[in-house]
C-alpha cells in the first residue's frame, strides 16, 4: 500500500467531501489531512481500489460531523460567514451552490450519487443504511434542488 498513491488518487474527492460538510475551506483541509492521518495508521490492505476510496469517504465523514458536534465550533464565529468568500472558493456550478441548503445527509448522497457517481447500492453498504430509506432522501433533495432551480428561473 502506497500512501502517496492512495492520496493523489483521492486527495480531491475528500477535500470536495469535507468542503460540503464544513462550508469552510480551512476546515475542509483540516478534515481531509486527519483523514489521510487514520491511512497512515490503518495497519489491514483494502481489496480493491473502490474499497480504499469507500473507506476513505466514511472515515471523512465520521470525522466531519464529530468537528461539526465539536463545542468549539458552536462558539465561533467564522470569517467567511462575515465576509464575501473570494471568487476561487465560489462554486461555479450552481446546482453545487444548492446543495448548501440541503440537510447534511441529503447534500452527501447527492453529492457521492451525482457527483462521485456511486450507486445508492453501493453507499447504502458504505453506511449500513436500508438502500429504499435512501432512495426516498434521494428523491426529497432532487424535489427540494428542483424546487430551488425554479425559483431561480423566475
Amino acid at each position: 500500500m502506497n500512501i502517496e498513491e492512495i492520496y493523489l488518487r483521492h486527495v480531491d474527492t475528500i477535500y470536495r467531501l469535507c468542503h460540503m460538510y464544513l462550508k469552510n475551506p480551512d476546515d475542509a483541509q483540516d478534515a481531509t489531512q486527519s483523514t489521510f492521518e487514520k491511512l497512515l495508521v490503518r495497519k489491514e490492505p483494502f481489496e480493491s481500489t473502490e474499497h480504499e476510496k469507500a473507506w476513505l469517504i466514511v472515515c471523512a465523514s465520521n470525522l466531519c460531523k464529530n468537528m461539526l458536534k465539536h463545542w468549539y465550533r458552536s462558539k465561533r464565529t467564522d470569517v467567511e460567514e462575515m465576509a464575501v468568500l473570494p471568487a476561487k472558493e465560489t462554486p461555479h456550478d450552481e446546482t453545487l451552490a444548492l446543495l448548501y441548503e440541503l440537510d447534511e445527509e441529503s447534500r452527501r448522497l447527492v453529492y457521492l450519487v451525482y457527483y462521485e457517481g456511486y450507486r445508492i447500492t453501493e453507499v447504502a453498504k458504505m453506511d449500513g443504511v436500508n438502500e429504499s430509506t435512501l432512495r426516498s432522501r434521494l428523491a426529497r433533495a432532487r424535489e427540494h434542488l428542483k424546487l430551488a432551480l425554479e425559483e431561480d428561473e423566475e
